[in-house]
């Protein structure tokens, strides 16, 4: 598979959904893989990929808290790693950059 793009997708986990899924995208082709979990966390409902590539941030939201989660992207798989993550109610943004503001990025 040449050129192809990692992506990540935050949803809502109130029925059977788990968190944060990974899927791939294979340009040549057009198709996507099937989507895997990620990471397992409640209700990341907007994710972002810092502009070096090495972060992926989340808004979550448990119960009437809003909080933010950060990950390390392995450079290899794409598989995520937890950093931190905070719900201490405040509400938080995604930040949305320049030059990378899409949940992918091109795998190496």
């Amino acid at each position: 598979m040449a050129n192809p793009f990692i992506g990540y997708i935050g949803t809502y986990t109130k029925g059977e959904s788990k968190g944060i899924y990974k899927f791939t995208l294979d340009t040549e082709k057009k198709e996507l893989s099937e989507a895997k979990v990620a990471a397992e966390l409640d209700n990341p409902t907007y994710v972002a990929i810092s502009k070096d590539n090495q972060n992926l941030y989340s808004v979550v939201k448990d119960g009437n808290s809003g909080g933010l989660a950060v990950f390390s992207i392995d450079e290899q798989t794409g598989d995520l790693q937890s950093i931190n993550q905070t719900s201490d109610g405040r509400t938080f943004s995604v930040p949305r950059q320049r030059q990378q503001s899409k949940p992918f990025r091109r795998h190496r």
